[in-house]
């Protein structure tokens, strides 16, 4: 693989931003971020893409309009991630020349498609492992990397929060998952701010935005709870913002329902808490004992060609007792493995060390 093809992600929230680019790098692509519209037809004019992901609600100019102006110059292949994948809003990206409407954050079925549409085979690469554990949108699972569940012992503490869907996320990587973890937690407190001058102001405007994206951050990164009282605070501030009786009288209103947005607040202020704890807890286990064995890739993969020969090799040796050409065919099989597979042969490996031919023959056999 030689220059890599390029994606681009419109988005002005640097967690889902990068979420996106995560993804799209795990595929050996480029992908590149523009904050606003008026960036991504900058990008889009200098740069050639295989295709582009587009998020709907940015300052200056919307995703709609962005792509609408991007058809009056290019045909390059856009993409809309919104929730809304079958009613109004994929509608107004279709009238706007979107070639689709996909989930945000993406799914990986969803960017593989893409990417299989649009990228010559050969120019990108999927894991084996990908699809393993954790599941996707159409059944497909991928898996996560060993050091994940040293974090997910640290992360469980935090109350709501499903670290699973978030670690999926981001990719399955304990890495990816903690950084994006910091950056959300930077982000909810500046919708905070957003959210307390809303209880100053009574402008629902405020209220709107700042709701919208702590519900698309909140899923990010796995807290379900928050996410769906998110949502239901953005559909009751959108209500507000098209009701014009009640528009008239918003110092009354807000009022009325003050309480439950202080509620709200505190809710996810106690959530910023709880990760901040967990975060600094993890990556202080980190410096003490350093990361674990990476178990997530092969070291060097085989053809199943390659894989069976090995596997009749390895188990000749076994049923004639040769430590040497069992360790041979063991550790052969050791770097062609990954996760769990990988562990029961370095088990295997140890057993026969100690010349413990029960227990090699009895892991062997099951990783086969």
């Amino acid at each position: 693989m030689t220059e890599k093809y390029k994606a681009l992600v419109v988005d002005d929230n640097d967690v889902n931003a990068t979420i996106s680019v995560e993804k799209l790098n795990s595929f050996e692509l480029e992908g590149s971020i523009a904050v606003s519209g008026t960036e991504a037809i900058r990008m889009i004019r200098e740069n050639n893409y295989a295709f582009v992901l587009m998020d709907y609600i940015m300052p200056e100019m919307n995703g709609v309009e962005a792509t609408r102006r991007i058809r009056e110059f290019s045909s390059v292949p856009v993409y809309a991630m919104s929730e809304d994948r079958e009613g109004g809003v994929a509608a107004e990206f279709s009238a706007a020349g979107a070639n689709g409407v996909i989930a945000k954050p993406p799914r990986i079925s969803e960017l593989i498609r893409i990417i299989r549409s649009h990228v010559p085979e050969g120019s990108y690469r999927i894991e084996e492992g990908l699809l393993l554990k954790g599941a996707d949108d159409d059944g497909r699972r991928y898996s996560v990397d060993s050091e994940a569940e040293r974090m997910k012992s640290f992360m469980s503490m935090v109350s709501g929060l499903n670290v699973m869907k978030g670690l999926m996320n981001a990719g399955g990587m304990a890495q990816n998952y903690i950084r994006l973890v910091k950056a959300a937690a930077g982000d909810i407190r500046d919708y905070m701010r957003e959210l307390s001058d809303y209880l100053k102001t009574g402008d629902p405007t405020l209220l709107k935005h700042a709701s919208h994206c702590l519900k698309i951050v909140f899923s990010n990164i796995g807290f379900e709870e928050l996410t769906m009282v998110s949502e239901r605070i953005e559909v009751w501030a959108t209500d507000l913002l098209n009701d014009a009786e009640i528009k008239n009288t918003i110092p009354s209103f807000t009022a009325g329902h003050q309480e439950s947005v202080t509620e709200y607040i505190s809710h996810t202020m106690t959530a910023i808490l709880q990760l901040d704890d967990a975060i600094e807890g993890y990556l202080k286990s980190l410096e003490e004992t350093g990361p674990e064995t990476d178990y997530s890739a092969p070291v060097h993969p085989l053809t199943e060609d390659e894989l069976k020969e090995v596997r009749e090799y390895t188990a000749a040796a076994i049923d004639r007792f040769e430590i040497d050409y069992v360790l041979e065919g063991l550790n052969l099989l050791k770097d062609a493995f990954c996760g769990d597979a990988r562990r029961k042969t370095e088990a295997a490996i140890e057993a026969a060390g100690a010349l413990d031919y029960v227990t090699v023959k009895k892991l062997f056999d099951d990783l086969f």
